[in-house]
């Protein structure tokens, strides 16, 4: 089957420098006009923003994709805190002191102190990201853009499925429209007669005339161009699925093409039969067109 894909999916990558850090990469993609993709990464690693961006948006994408970046250290007995000691004494005795001159009890908690500006100097496992170490942070970005991609195709196919069984229907329906079209022009002297009839049953019909006439509304009735429009439109829907993503925009623009087919041979019909079978096509066309807005 053709390489359509979905808009909605997951993905995630993750590679690592043992007994020194892990990158983790997860990717959620879902429906949106345009491309966008909105970025979450650590703030070590904000200089190298406008590379990884390019990593991600090699190639044309649709929809908004959600990238989150996470790059877990593994904390060595050397990255313990750095504790500022004299701040902390400082500290301790300020409090003592403004304690005694409010006379309010209380005592400092190691807690509220470790809080305090200044006591830690440095985070555990906090240090400057190497630059040596963003292809490991692309291979993660690669291996989660892999995975996403996965997951997109496994839902475009089943959207192209879909869509596939949904256009047959429509064609059969198409089908049907063709075989009471032609059957228009008939109907509509069978019932002007009935109608003149029931007027007068004693009026001789000018049977010239009626036939005149009923060739006049059959003319206006007439859909077969809408009905050759229409087939065209079906057989490049079918094309576009089969030539597979980017397709979506394609397909929207068909598919308005096929609505507005779909109206006007609503507009021009004049039997109950050709109209229930109209209002049918124009529910199934509502229902083709909500998934063709999930594909990319």
């Amino acid at each position: 089957m053709s390489d359509v894909r979905s808009m909605t999916g997951f993905g995630e990558g993750r590679t690592e420098k043992p007994g020194e850090f892990e990158v983790r990469v997860v990717m959620r993609s879902i429906n949106h006009r345009h491309s966008e993709i909105q970025l979450r990464l650590p703030q070590e690693m904000s200089v190298h923003e406008a590379a990884i961006r390019r990593r991600i948006g090699r190639k044309p994408r649709r929809g908004k994709l959600d990238v989150s970046i996470r790059l877990n250290r593994e904390t060595a007995a050397a990255e313990l805190p750095t504790v500022n000691r004299e701040q902390a004494e400082r500290l301790i005795a300020a409090s003592r002191e403004l304690s005694g001159e409010l006379d309010l009890p209380g005592e400092l908690d190691l807690g509220t102190l470790l809080r305090l500006p200044g006591v830690i100097l440095q985070e555990a496992g906090a240090r400057e990201f190497d630059d040596a170490e963003l292809p490991l942070v692309f291979r993660a970005l690669d291996l989660a853009i892999e995975s996403l991609e996965t997951s997109k195709r496994t839902e475009g196919q089943a959207l192209a499925g879909d869509l596939l069984a949904r256009i047959e229907t429509l064609e059969c329906a198409l089908g049907r429209l063709r075989e009471m079209a032609g059957d228009v022009a008939q109907l509509l002297l069978e019932r002007l007669r009935q109608r003149l009839a029931e007027l007068d049953a004693t009026v001789e019909l000018d049977q010239e005339r009626l036939q005149q006439e009923v060739i006049f509304h059959a003319d206006r009735g007439d859909i077969t161009e809408e009905l050759v429009r229409l087939e065209s439109h079906f057989t490049a829907f079918r094309q576009a699925l089969e030539d597979g993503s980017p397709a979506g925009r394609r397909l929207e623009f068909l598919l308005q093409e096929i609505h507005r087919e779909v109206n006007t041979t609503g507009s021009k019909v004049r039997t109950p039969e050709l109209s229930a079978l109209v209002i049918d096509m124009k529910s199934d066309l509502e229902k083709v067109r909500e998934q063709v807005l999930n594909i990319e």
